[in-house]
């Protein structure tokens, strides 16, 4: 075997002054072992792997000064530093995401209300007006009422199923921004009408669609400029990963990555590839928890202390037409008030043996909270906020457990709750 190369490996070999017994005038020494370690190089792949590869690296490697500048600039191809200058872990999750969003490109953070801030911090300017469901996240209420309204930003809250109200006020906003399915009250927008006027208007529609996924819907083929996610709920589906994607045209997200590469925002390549991983099972997963979600509304349904169910797909809900006409499914979320109020939440909550308590869903195990002290916990304070909700309000988030398994342990917890 050659001095210096192993098993597709090669170690660092340094020139020096002196004889070259090879003809080459410079004899030829191996370096030390540390200068060997950091110099070591991944053996060449002949074949395509079966799985993304994880390129967990801040920095690369540039031939020479100008290619630096150039890529820099964006006028050549390649990498030079992962934040925000491109890594091929976080631009695969980028490309396959945009795909399956119907959009010609995507920029990936590192968290939901990242992405969501670096939208409004590039299309609202200081004195503009963003139009906002009264129904959004508890966190992207708290954005709009602190760092948004601090700009100098006003913001009118709508409910997003009066339709006709989102649109007469649409003349001089900056944005208009809902949610495919809202949180925690599971309405469903009307997004063909919503952007049909936004167009005409000549103002952007941002759509979070985390409840939906774009296994349910795709908000850019009924108009919306900006389709959001957080990519720790459903694009992650696993409970371990925190990011946030935004879909958009190519010339939108250059835009944002600069917003992006100018806050450190940007996702990184660990986090990308969770994503990655968990994107084939995707359709699965959901489908999976839609159908569970359904068995579960027809449970509560017929509950004597369940009031105010709201699941889009049980004929009698509000969304249910809206829903038809934009999901393909109805989603793995639902939420119901109990008639004790908060100590009945609580005592279900508490009671439920196979569903727990946690603050974010998506994941393998179905999960419960109570919104009004989690999600919504900075809104639902003030009790003149739009965006305020029942403490009675119980949000489910289904995983994939045997619907059976889950079908009992509501049953017990109900009666649990009912007798405290």
């Amino acid at each position: 075997m050659e001095k210096g190369k192993q098993s597709g490996h090669w170690t660092a070999l340094l020139a020096e002054g002196g004889g070259d017994p090879d003809g080459g005038g410079r004899a030829r020494r191996e370096a030390g072992l540390t200068t060997r370690a950091v110099h070591g190089h991944m053996p060449v792949v002949p074949n395509t792997p079966l799985s993304q590869p994880l390129f967990q690296t801040s920095a690369w490697r540039v031939g020479s000064i100008d290619d630096f500048h150039d890529v820099l600039r964006g006028d050549l191809q390649g990498y030079v530093y992962s934040r925000g200058y491109g890594n091929p872990t976080v631009e695969a999750l980028e490309r396959t995401i945009c795909h399956l969003e119907h959009a010609e490109a995507a920029v990936a953070f590192n968290a939901g209300v990242a992405a969501i801030h670096s939208v409004l911090l590039d299309v609202v300017p200081p004195g503009g007006r963003v139009i906002a469901s009264r129904e959004l996240y508890g966190g992207t209420l708290g954005l709009l009422d602190t760092q948004l309204q601090a700009a100098g930003v006003s913001v009118t809250y709508v409910d997003p199923a009066a339709t006709d109200a989102i649109v007469a006020e649409l003349p001089g906003a900056s944005l208009c921004l809902l949610e495919t399915i809202s949180n925690p009250f599971l309405t469903v927008a009307d997004l063909s009408t919503v952007g049909a006027a936004c167009a005409a208007a000549g103002v952007p529609l941002a759509v979070d669609n985390t409840f939906a996924s774009p296994v349910l819907c795709n908000p850019a083929d009924f108009g919306a400029t900006y389709v959001m996610h957080s990519a720790s709920k459903y694009i992650g589906g696993h409970s371990d990963v925190i990011g946030g994607i935004v879909c958009a045209s190519a010339a939108h997200c250059v835009r944002l990555r600069k917003v992006a590469t100018s806050l450190g925002n940007m996702m990184q390549p660990f986090e990308a590839w969770l994503c990655l991983r968990a994107l084939p099972t995707l359709d699965l997963r959901v489908r999976r928890q839609c159908q569970t979600a359904g068995v579960l509304a027809a449970l509560l349904e017929r509950c004597p202390s369940v009031e105010n169910l709201r699941y889009p797909g049980r004929p009698t809900d509000g969304s249910h037409a809206v829903a038809c006409a934009h999901l393909r499914d109805f989603g793995g979320v639902l939420s119901f008030e109990l008639r004790g109020g908060r100590r009945e939440a609580v005592a279900f909550c508490e009671a439920l043996r196979l569903v727990w308590i946690a603050g974010s869903l998506g994941g393998p195990h179905s999960v419960v909270c109570v919104p009004a002290e989690s999600s919504h916990l900075q809104v639902s304070a003030r009790s003149s906020h739009p965006g305020k909700v029942s403490d009675r309000l119980v949000r489910v988030a289904v995983g994939l457990e045997d619907s059976d398994d889950l079908v009992a342990d509501f049953k017990q917890a109900l009666q649990a709750s009912a007798e405290c």
